[in-house]
């Protein structure tokens, strides 16, 4: 079977992978929804993190063995690896920033991997298993986030994520040009997946619609948080009560 040693995108295999993240997610939040606040929730939370924190610490010490090691693609400082660097702080920890980072990036950004999956090695690979627990483990934590802990975020949150990865931009796009590498994908090279990232031109206006793009999914975010609270508000206290 092709996808025990490959892994193309937008597949019957990829369609699987998806439904079977969706899946996971739902159970988890669910039953961690019907014992918030007990020391049941607390170890489902310990173990979400853990998966997320181990995804990633896997997932660097394959890409730093000898025979896989390479400057474009083994630092772990894609804003995926920085985002599952930063899910136990948010889950565990009490930091706001930590929370609103891990919010915003995995529900606006880090989505992408999911959708335009950066990895190629199938099912018998080890970097197939800790690429798709790392990704879960962002996306899913920051839906528990919202869901579990009803994180709601502020205008000052708002203003704080585009402040902070517009930040991390400029710093990456420092690190690209001095290594000849593309982390972050706003150096001057293009993913070997296609993804949206090939219809946006030449570096470095590029890296401009990057930002544009990335905003724009933010303020889907925030709308969408917005909506769902007032949705629920609305549920919880109806008319005429």
């Amino acid at each position: 079977m092709d996808c025990l040693h490959t892994f193309q995108p937008w597949t019957l295999d990829h369609l699987g992978v998806l439904a079977a993240c969706v899946l996971v997610a739902a159970i988890v939040i669910r039953y961690a929804r019907t014992v918030r606040g007990t020391p049941a929730e607390v170890r489902v939370r310990l173990a979400w993190a853990g998966m997320t924190l181990l995804g990633e610490i896997g997932s660097t010490a394959i890409w730093y063995l000898p025979h896989r090691y390479d400057r474009q693609d083994s630092w772990p400082i894609h804003l995926c690896d920085l985002a599952a660097w930063i899910t136990p702080l948010a889950m565990l920890g009490p930091w706001r920033w930590a929370r609103t980072l891990l919010f915003f990036w995995g529900l606006g950004l880090s989505t992408q991997g999911l959708i335009t999956p950066a990895v190629t090695s199938g099912v018998l690979d080890a970097t197939w298993w800790v690429y798709w627990a790392q990704h879960l483990g962002v996306v899913g934590g920051a839906v528990y986030l919202a869901s579990v802990d009803g994180y709601r975020p502020s205008r000052r949150d708002f203003a704080f994520i585009i402040a902070a990865t517009l930040l991390l931009v400029f710093i990456m796009v420092g690190v690209n040009v001095s290594a000849g590498t593309n982390y972050m994908y706003v150096g001057n090279k293009l993913p070997e997946q296609r993804t949206v990232i090939h219809a946006l031109g030449d570096w470095p206006g590029r890296v401009a619609w990057l930002c544009v793009l990335g905003t724009i999914a933010f303020s889907l975010v925030w709308a969408g948080s917005e909506a769902c609270h007032r949705i629920g508000a609305r549920r919880a206290d109806p008319p005429g009560h």
